[in-house]
């Protein structure tokens, strides 16, 4: 037979457990609700086009190319969407930068932009978005590989990336998931005659975030 807890704790002390209890409710649910940006100073995810288009110098972050069909020979359109390339101005870097803006039904809902070659940028873009939501889930599959070739000669390159993450809950909407990705892709040549170089990415995107298939039971 269960136990009574009113039986067990005197009035007063049963008064005091229930708002120890509600309070670690309170706290755990504050705790659980995830932080990040909804988009970047005034262009946020929801927006329309016209709205965009209509953003001005002032607002910090504007368009400085006009939208034009987003060109990629492995892009498959899905009913209802549309996606525009472009050029942004933002705060964290003094030239525009390579952007691709994707609208469901006439909204915005994703923003992805390519941050270029600089380090720096990718730095200060997430010192900027910890500052205000806080640490982000780290995702890092960055691994070394040693090159060794005749003669002696060796080195070391590293390949994989660092994904640095955020997500928005919202009531009774879809969350907005933040990804600052800084990807590297190299191979030992098989001469140092041929040596290229290392391939590098780096891109935040900001946009909703995509429902997680459940795992189908097999057996």
């Amino acid at each position: 037979m269960p136990l009574d807890i009113v039986s067990i704790l005197s009035k007063e002390n049963f008064v005091k457990f229930r708002m120890i209890f509600t309070a670690a409710l309170l706290i755990a649910s504050t705790t659980c609700f995830a932080k990040g940006p909804v988009g970047i100073g005034k262009l946020e995810i929801g927006m329309s086009r016209t709205a965009i288009e209509g953003l001005a110098v002032d607002d910090g972050v504007h368009l400085n190319s006009p939208l034009t069909p987003y060109q990629n020979k492995y892009y498959e359109p899905k009913p209802g969407e549309d996606r525009f390339d472009t050029m942004l101005i933002t705060p964290f870097s003094k030239d525009p930068l390579k952007s691709v803006l994707t609208f469901s039904d006439g909204i915005l809902k994703s923003i992805y932009i390519d941050l270029g070659d600089s380090s720096r940028i990718v730095d200060q873009v997430k010192e900027l978005i910890t500052e205000k939501y806080g640490e982000p889930k780290v995702d890092n599959s960055m691994k070394e590989e040693q090159c060794i070739y005749k003669g002696g000669a060796n080195f070391k390159i590293s390949s994989g990336s660092i994904r640095n993450s955020w997500t928005q809950d919202r009531p009774n909407a879809e969350p907005i998931s933040t990804s600052l990705s800084d990807t590297v892709i190299d191979t030992c040549p098989s001469t140092l005659r041929y040596a290229i170089g290392a391939m590098k990415s780096r891109s935040l995107t900001i946009g909703v975030a995509q429902p997680v298939k459940p795992v189908v039971n097999p057996f």
